[in-house]
């Protein structure tokens, strides 16, 4: 018997990918002319936080 499957790439090691690289390429491999993105968190200040994270790289890339 061999032994375990290697994980899938998207698995192994440690991921240098932001959410923002992930959105870039969907929008890219979409075409898509915006994104609209949706965060869960229970407190509103955290939500805030992470739309303002977004949107200042994603301004920074251009």
């Amino acid at each position: 018997m061999s032994g375990p499957a290697p994980a899938p790439s998207h698995l192994a090691g440690p991921s240098v990918c932001t959410p923002a690289d992930h959105l870039e390429r969907l929008r890219d491999a979409t075409g898509a002319d915006e994104l609209l993105i949706t965060t869960i968190t229970h407190a509103h200040a955290d939500r805030v936080r992470s739309y303002r994270l977004l949107a200042a790289e994603w301004a920074r890339r251009g």
